[in-house]
């Protein structure tokens, strides 16, 4: 048997069953997984269970402050809880839910990306094209070609997505997510790319792309 360095690791322990005080002979087992899941058994039977916390070494009860996803993997309440989104630790845990509520911006944790500075969740609209057979009654087949033609004719009940017919509406895609567009080239504007051109006296500001004149809304 290989000799194993002393570790301390924080995590969830489990107690089986009941084990009698004072000297026992029996068969001893010991399982230790990869992701450090630890099984102790006796005489066959499972009497400690050993789950860590995401693996780690150091003490939970060091850190300034904890994730969402922390006091699920811990299984009871840690404070104070960071909100993803706009850092707060006014961040509420609803046992029920299973997820936490920031009380400065209202935002649920398990909804967005742990580092909220790099990702964010972004509305892309998309259309596609479904297939399906319409039923429809008429006394001929061009009646009924026309019938399935009308505005108000109900969609078939059983249809199928085409394959590779997804597509993303690049005409409303900037607008959805509240981001201001060109009106000429339908390109983002970007505050820090719009330019005063010194030969229009100053009539600016311009698309940082295509040089277009941006005019106000109230315009």
């Amino acid at each position: 048997m290989k000799e194993l360095k002393e570790t301390h690791i924080h995590g969830m322990i489990t107690i089986e069953q009941e084990f009698p005080m004072g000297l026992t002979i029996g068969d001893f087992g010991i399982q230790i997984a990869k992701d450090g899941r630890v099984w102790i058994c006796v005489n066959g039977q499972a009497l400690i269970r050993f789950k860590p916390l995401q693996g780690r070494i150091e003490s939970m009860e060091e850190k300034e402050s904890y994730d969402v996803q922390d006091v699920i993997n811990a299984g009871y309440n840690l404070e104070p809880i960071k909100c993803r989104n706009c850092g707060s630790l006014e961040v509420t845990f609803n046992q029920y839910i299973g997820d936490a509520q920031c009380a400065m911006c209202g935002e649920w944790q398990l909804e967005l990306p742990i580092d909220k500075k790099t990702k964010k969740i972004w509305k892309i609209p998309c259309v596609w094209t479904m297939y399906g057979t319409m039923r429809i009654e008429a006394e001929t087949i061009e009646e009924a070609i026309e019938m399935a033609d009308y505005p108000d004719t109900p969609l078939p009940e059983n249809s199928s997505y085409i394959d590779d017919s997804i597509e993303v509406d690049y005409e409303s895609v900037y607008e959805v997510n509240g981001i201001e567009v060109c009106l000429e080239c339908n390109k983002p504007i970007n505050p820090d790319e719009a330019y005063e051109i010194p030969y229009h006296d100053g009539d600016g500001p311009y698309c940082g792309k295509c040089q277009t004149k941006l005019i106000d809304k109230e315009d």
